[in-house]
């Protein structure tokens, strides 16, 4: 993590919508337009997201044969993804630092026992490659079986699809929490996910001709979660999709064309959204919000350079002063590569330290083991 100046993210039209980031798209499409351009990633991903990563992957092998379902197995099977993911974040300017994910990741025993636990629950349903098909209805069933719809424009591939008494059933792993906080503990299952699902049903049915008769949310602990399919709801999502990608498209047709202020339509600024945007320092709806009104709620620091100093212990602080009044981050690394260039800094410089810990008055802040710094003059 250094500093450096962001260069302006590329953009180009959509290929298609995929329906586990439907909802995020509709939340803020640029973000997505960002990540579909091919653009790296400017903040790191949080450690705990890739050990999510990691067990999807998993109980994917496990459900579709190519991982053997004995403890012995798995184990092994859990430590190659741990090193496969290990070395893609060591080759990432921003991740580097956050290997090995045991030192960040508090509760990554917990969550490979758990990961274990129910790969060793888990029906072997077979691959997508290798799926059979009912003898009714002569439909695909299996693990990661492709659906789309008849433009092209919308798809993705289904965690599970299996034959049961009444018919197909969908499946979607989830390595976290698939309930809504919101509605306490009468288990309704969030919004995000249960529009994935729907989606996923319509592409089904424009794929294979044939409705699913439901929907399961399997989460890492506890018993699945049935959503129930409508058609014609499940329609009209699809058709929300389609419409999407078709907006989307002409405004980033249009920023292409010169039209820059395309852009900040597709951005939808906001303290919910923002935090788990990896492309915020590159974006502009970003800085103009954070300079209008500051982001409160965001642990990012955005303002110019009042000192830079290299204090006793080896540490950096750096005095900030933004929309909200003056800033101290203190105890920011110094001499492991990880804030190299923060000597260039100069006063007057518009500097973003983004993802650190204020204190109650954030009138003061420390480094977190993800805060990222880049000059945004």
């Amino acid at each position: 993590m250094k500093v450096g100046i962001v260069q302006q993210l590329s953009t180009k039209p959509l290929k298609r919508i995929s329906p586990s980031r439907f909802v995020a798209m509709q939340q803020c499409a640029l973000r997505e337009v960002f990540a579909a351009a091919g653009n790296r990633p400017l903040l790191p991903v949080n450690p705990s997201a890739r050990v999510g990563s990691i067990i999807h992957k998993l109980l994917q092998d496990v459900g579709s044969g190519a991982v053997v379902q004995d403890k012995e197995s798995l184990n092994a099977a859990w430590s190659t993804l741990v090193s496969e993911t290990e070395g893609q974040m060591k080759d990432s300017s921003t991740e580097r630092f956050l290997v090995p994910l045991r030192a960040n990741v508090s509760d990554l025993e917990v969550r490979r026992i758990r990961a274990i636990h129910r790969a060793l629950s888990l029906k072997v349903f077979g691959s997508r490659v290798a799926g059979k098909e009912t003898k009714a209805q002569k439909l695909p069933v299996g693990c990661e079986v492709w659906v789309q719809s008849t433009n092209g424009r919308v798809g993705g591939f289904i965690d599970v699809a299996f034959e049961s008494s009444t018919g197909i059933v969908i499946c979607d792993y989830k390595s976290g929490s698939i309930i809504d906080a919101g509605t306490g503990h009468n288990g309704t299952p969030k919004d995000e996910y249960v529009v994935q699902l729907k989606l996923y049903s319509a592409l089904y049915f424009e794929t294979f001709g044939f409705w699913p008769i439901g929907a399961e949310l399997l989460p890492l602990v506890g018993e699945a979660l049935k959503v129930v399919i409508e058609p014609e709801n499940c329609v009209q999502i699809l058709a929300n999709a389609n419409q999407l990608f078709n907006s989307v498209n002409a405004r980033v047709a249009g920023c292409s064309a010169g039209h820059v202020d395309g852009l900040n339509e597709l951005a939808s600024p906001g303290s919910e959204r923002c935090v788990h945007c990896l492309f915020r320092p590159g974006c502009p709806a970003y800085k103009r919000a954070s300079r209008e009104n500051g982001m409160e709620s965001l642990p990012d620091v955005i303002g110019e350079v009042a000192f830079v100093n290299l204090q006793g212990n080896k540490r950096y602080q750096i005095g900030v002063s933004t929309v909200r009044g003056d800033v101290v981050v203190r105890q920011l690394s110094h001499g492991d590569g990880r804030h190299g260039a923060i000597e260039a800094l100069q006063v007057g410089d518009t500097v973003g330290i983004f993802d650190v810990q204020f204190d109650s008055t954030r009138k003061s802040a420390t480094e977190t083991n993800r805060t990222t710094i880049y000059c945004l003059s």
